[in-house]
């Protein structure tokens, strides 16, 4: 974050922050070890995900030093809607992360008729929006289809998948989320 509690805050919102975030990753680790071994994603993990992002919305969002920048720092002002200050700019940043990336995720669905992902990735997509908000969740999406891109080519050619066997996307996602972050 390029400003805000992240960087100026007092020590019990960085504890606090600290909590939230590990917990969320460690609710994205079991996604991606459930996603691999059962090939689905859980709707609990994403009711999870989602109550952490609203926790971390309110965490950010009480103080005037809390405007939801983009990990991305200043990268993030070209998506524009990352300057947004209080709790209704914080929700609404979160918002459009959902509607957007839940969108975008949601038409690939419908457009592959579910062969080419599940509904699981559009509600583990759609609930990085509440925790990330945009712009993040876009670009996190977009990593994780590169990532997951380049691992079914390498599998192609190490294990001789084909273009028609299943990779689950899940733990891109997480990937992406974990990339976005650090």
């Amino acid at each position: 974050m390029s400003n805000g509690i992240y960087l100026h805050g007092t020590p019990i919102q960085m504890w606090m922050l600290s909590a939230i975030w590990t917990a969320a990753f460690l609710v994205l680790l079991l996604v991606t070890l459930i996603d691999i071994r059962h090939s689905i994603i859980p709707d609990e993990a994403n009711v999870v995900l989602i109550v952490i992002g609203f926790v971390l919305a309110y965490v950010e969002g009480p103080t005037l030093l809390t405007s939801h920048r983009s990990f991305m720092g200043a990268y993030g002002f070209l998506f524009g809607a990352t300057g947004l200050y209080g709790i209704g700019g914080v929700l609404l940043n979160r918002l459009i992360g959902v509607v957007v990336a839940g969108g975008l995720f949601g038409a690939l669905v419908a457009l592959t008729r579910g062969r080419g992902m599940g509904m699981g990735d559009v509600k583990l997509i759609a609930a990085l929006g509440v925790l990330f908000g945009w712009p993040d969740v876009l670009v996190l999406s977009a990593f994780a289809f590169i990532v997951g891109a380049l691992v079914s080519i390498v599998l192609m050619v190490v294990r001789g998948l084909t273009r028609k066997s299943a990779v689950p996307l899940g733990p891109f996602i997480a990937v992406g989320a974990a990339s976005i972050f650090l």
